[in-house]
């Protein structure tokens, strides 16, 4: 299934920060309304920074 549509539901930007897994459209007996479940998982960033910037920083501290 297409999950790119979801990227117009969702706030602006936070596609950036995660990957939609899964969709699922359910119906509430309670209330008889559909209600949507969107599960999404945090992407790792911080190590693709590292993997573009290969600079090293070394801190030293003398006593």
């Amino acid at each position: 299934m297409d999950l790119s549509f979801l990227s117009c539901l969702l706030p602006c930007g936070l596609l950036d920060h995660f990957d939609i897994i899964d969709f699922k459209e359910l119906c509430d007996i309670n209330t008889k309304k559909n209600c949507f479940f969107i599960h999404l998982d945090e992407k790792n960033i911080l190590q693709n920074l590292f993997k573009k910037n290969k600079t090293v920083l070394l801190i030293y501290n003398q006593k």
